[in-house]
């Protein structure tokens, strides 16, 4: 989990996260700024909690570092550059990005980013991702994972996340 940094107001807890949440992020982003290229800087350094539908956070990658290219098939996203300038590419089309850029990619794009030497940060907000669960994604096959015969993840029900009936 990440460590807030920011200075929050209006933050309430348990299931009802009340009507705003207010975040003062300018100092997290002034501080990653000053010193791109700081050791450990890389990462998430504020992220939304307590907030049941959404989740943001704030992204900051240092002088030249990179995330590399990855697919998320789970939600689309929304991120707006707030220091630094880099470069987003989507589907294989690059995308020079700077302070107030905002940069949207769909769930099953492609992509991967890449700081300046400047540094990077920006701050993500999508719909928040499911919990994991135990099973197959619906409508998937099932894959042989090997193992001996204690192991019953293929006989996992794509329906109910049980073990399949009359298998046991």
């Amino acid at each position: 989990m990440a460590t807030n940094e920011a200075e929050s107001t209006g933050r309430a807890t348990g299931t009802d996260p009340g009507p705003a949440h207010v975040a003062g992020l300018a100092s997290v982003v002034a501080r990653l700024s000053a010193d791109p290229g700081r050791e450990g800087a890389n990462g998430v350094h504020w992220t939304l909690e307590d907030v049941a539908d959404l989740n943001a956070n704030l992204v900051h990658l240092g002088s030249g570092s990179t995330i590399a290219s990855h697919r998320n098939d789970e939600v689309d996203v929304v991120a707006l550059v707030l220091a630094g300038h880099g470069v987003v590419v989507v589907d294989g089309t690059a995308h020079p990005v700077g302070p107030l850029d905002l940069v949207t990619w769909r769930r099953g794009a492609e992509r991967s980013i890449e700081a300046s030497p400047e540094g990077l940060t920006y701050l993500t907000v999508h719909r928040r991702r499911a919990g994991l669960t135990v099973g197959r994604p619906r409508g998937s096959e099932p894959v042989d994972v090997g193992g001996d015969s204690a192991c019953w993840a293929h006989l996992v029900d794509d329906e109910t996340g049980g073990i399949e009936k009359g298998t046991r």
